[in-house]
């Protein structure tokens, strides 16, 4: 990921409407499917600036993970110190350590998303969950996943097929950023087609504040509505899972 966007994530994460709805859709997830308990252990892989490790500290113990020296930075500012450096790859846990591993746009990221994947699913306890987020489909890709240095984007077929492939059992997997995919979908076609809109700044562009407001609200009915439905169609995919006890 290009250092610039560490600095821009970490000023806006904590109230730009893209990043406090994941949160408020992560926080609804678990609460549906994995519950509060105080002993239970937690570890976000991917980490970046830590925003999310706050949130999850109301699920359990939590430990966050990166390769990037600049994103756990960002995360000791925030006050974490359970923070490791290393390699997803080649995680420096023992086998069965962790009741909870969120994957959150990250996958993405990686060339080899199914080695990946065995390493988290080897270091989950028997029964333990996985929560995934990430990018959905193709036809969005644009100026944003190479500045974050994608690899890819998913269907939701592939996200699944990754899950069999390493014997997790699927809770749920949804695409979500619903509401919004008409408007990114428009902006990421301009961008390819129109030569006035190409621009290599990030998507994260400040909103008017009633906008910000109107945008955290929508999140609010889409985080609601994932608790009981699977949306047809978004910007992201996500993916519950559990590690089976054979694994």
């Amino acid at each position: 990921m290009e250092k610039f966007l560490y600095d821009e994530m970490y000023n806006l994460e904590a109230s730009y409407w893209w990043f406090v709805g994941k949160r408020k859709i992560i926080q609804c997830l678990l609460g549906r499917h994995y519950g509060l308990n105080k002993k239970s252990r937690i570890i976000d892989l991917g980490c970046g600036t830590g925003i999310t490790l706050e949130c999850l500290q109301n699920f359990g113990n939590t430990y966050g993970l990166d390769h990037s020296e600049t994103a756990l930075n960002f995360s000791r500012a925030r006050g974490h110190r359970r923070l490791v450096q290393a390699d997803i790859y080649n995680l420096p846990f023992p086998a069965n350590s962790f009741d909870l591993a969120i994957i959150s746009d990250f996958l993405e990221h990686l060339d080899d998303d199914y080695k990946a994947l065995a390493e988290v699913t080897r270091i989950m306890k028997q029964e333990g969950l996985l929560y995934i987020s990430v990018p959905a489909l193709n036809l969005l890709w644009g100026t944003q996943d190479l500045l974050a240095h994608h690899k890819r984007r998913y269907s939701i077929s592939r996200l699944r097929q990754l899950m069999v492939r390493n014997k997790l059992e699927i809770v749920k997997i949804t695409f979500t950023n619903f509401f919004i995919f008409p408007f990114v979908a428009v902006i990421r076609m301009l961008k390819k087609l129109v030569p006035l809109y190409r621009s290599t700044r990030s998507d994260f562009f400040r909103v008017p504040d009633f906008l910000n407001k109107l945008l955290i609200m929508i999140y609010d009915i889409e985080a609601n509505l994932l608790k009981i439905v699977n949306l047809p169609i978004g910007v992201s995919i996500i993916c519950v899972a559990k590690k089976s006890v054979s694994v």
